[in-house]
């Protein structure tokens, strides 16, 4: 897997990150997906992180022709 970074924004104690990430699958399919991390930092260390990710793509990638893109596996339950 490999991510690059896009940008930053800071403001006080929080540091939004956006950037890419990318992998391939077993199937040899990539999958690249645009993401951003909203970061708190205390005490110059990070006390919480919150991702975002366009999970309908990754989905779509390493569960093709699934309905909803196949969110989940065989064997989970719940979720959207």
């Amino acid at each position: 897997m490999r991510t690059d970074p896009v940008g930053t924004i800071a403001e006080g104690d929080r540091v939004v990150a956006e950037g890419t990430a990318g992998a391939t699958t077993v199937t040899g399919t990539a999958c690249d997906n645009r993401r951003i991390g909203v970061r708190t930092v205390r005490d110059g260390r990070i006390a919480s992180v919150v991702a975002y990710a366009g999970t309908h793509h990754v989905a779509e990638t390493l569960f093709p022709g699934r309905e909803g893109g196949g969110v989940q596996p065989e064997g989970v339950t719940g979720g959207p």
